[in-house]
């Protein structure tokens, strides 16, 4: 089972800034009314959350490293997940969609540090790299 986890990416890539929130499994209802007949009716489907968009902001140190975090956001596609977001663990999660929305190098100077300590910094040197997943939470069952 492979991870996302919002503190770092592939222990290189320092996270700037987080949106989305994991929408938690619950039980689901869907409407069975007959046309043209009084009242109505609900059956339950089973617990399942709705998808969630997921998107963050890393900092990778060079144009060739945002080529390698973009194809290791690729490959979590149609994979199930424990994402780590705000300190809970969430188990799993399928990933219905993932991708790069923007990698560009930093026009002004960005400072941090990486996940393994080294400092990050300068115009240009830095590229800053938006990334987005589409969750949904998949149950405990799997084909």
């Amino acid at each position: 089972m492979a991870n996302i986890l919002w503190d770092r990416v592939d222990n290189i890539y320092a996270v700037q800034r987080i949106s989305g929130d994991i929408d938690p499994p619950g039980r689901q209802i869907t409407d069975i009314t007959r046309p043209f007949e009084d009242g109505t009716a609900y059956v339950e489907m089973g617990r399942r959350g709705e998808p969630t968009n997921l998107s963050f902001r890393c900092l990778a140190r060079s144009s060739a490293d945002s080529r390698v975090l973009h194809q290791a956001v690729k490959k979590l596609q149609s994979r199930i997940v424990t994402i780590r977001l705000n300190e809970i663990t969430y188990t799993n999660y399928l990933v219905i969609g993932a991708g790069v929305l923007n990698r560009l190098p930093s026009l002004t100077t960005v400072g941090g540090i990486f996940y393994n300590g080294q400092l990050i910094g300068s115009v240009g040197s830095t590229w800053v790299v938006d990334v987005g997943f589409l969750v949904q939470y998949a149950g405990t069952v799997f084909l």
